[in-house]
């Protein structure tokens, strides 16, 4: 709704919230990467679920109903938020991931080619740049496709888009999670909940399109939810 209270917050040392440039970095500048990514990702969506906590009380509203949107990085925070946080009513995530470490070995495998057509030196191997401890361990306990019960809790509608010429967040990094999820919100029959359109000839950007496609799906469903949590 025009109407509708909002709030936008950026993703930590990200954008204009960028405090320390080596850790916003991808490989090959900044080894830790992954480890950085996913930090910044983790800490912006518990800065999600605050906002929930205090908001609300603090400007003096009734939340009926949540919906979030975010984008690129942000998009991987909202996926994973919808995941986390039941109190989140709508999602709608643009050019992102919902399987982390997939995305990860699309970087990794781009990385090896360019050292190629560089003459550089070979890169480390996956498994330092990704130690296997944070890959086993730490990625599950958020990653969407790791929890794929929290992330269809209550068939809550979710909306994702990608550009078909993503090179940086290419559509595999959300076709599995799709394939997890899509018979589950069938099989409770809230299918028309979940939508992944790919645009065609978009890469890692945000036309015009996209962001109609993203206020229509929030006008839509955060309406709904709003008419259920007021009995009507």
């Amino acid at each position: 709704h025009s109407d509708a209270p909002r709030a936008q917050l950026g993703n930590t040392n990200h954008g204009s919230r960028k405090i320390n440039e080596m850790e916003n970095n991808s490989w090959p500048q900044n080894r830790t990467h992954s480890m950085d990514m996913y930090a910044q990702i983790i800490e912006t969506i518990q800065e999600v679920s605050l906002m929930i906590d205090f908001l609300p009380n603090k400007i003096g509203i009734k939340c009926k109903s949540v919906g979030i949107l975010g984008i690129s990085q942000g998009g991987h925070a909202t996926l994973i938020a919808l995941a986390q946080d039941p109190r989140i009513d709508v999602c709608i995530s643009f050019i992102s991931s919902g399987d982390y470490i997939l995305n990860m070995q699309v970087r990794y495998k781009n990385l090896v080619d360019r050292a190629k057509r560089k003459g550089w030196n070979a890169p480390e191997p996956f498994n330092v740049l990704v130690p296997e401890d944070f890959e086993n361990t730490t990625i599950p306990r958020y990653d969407p496709i790791c929890n794929i019960d929290a992330l269809c809790k209550r068939f809550r509608p979710l909306l994702i888009v990608n550009g078909a010429d993503d090179k940086l967040v290419p559509i595999q990094c959300n076709l599995k999670l799709m394939d997890k999820i899509r018979p589950l919100y069938d099989k409770a029959k809230q299918g028309a909940n979940l939508k992944h359109v790919i645009l065609e000839g978009v890469k890692h950007e945000v036309p015009e399109q996209m962001i109609e496609l993203g206020l229509k799906w929030l006008d839509q469903h955060l309406t709904l939810n709003a008419l259920k949590s007021s009995g009507l």
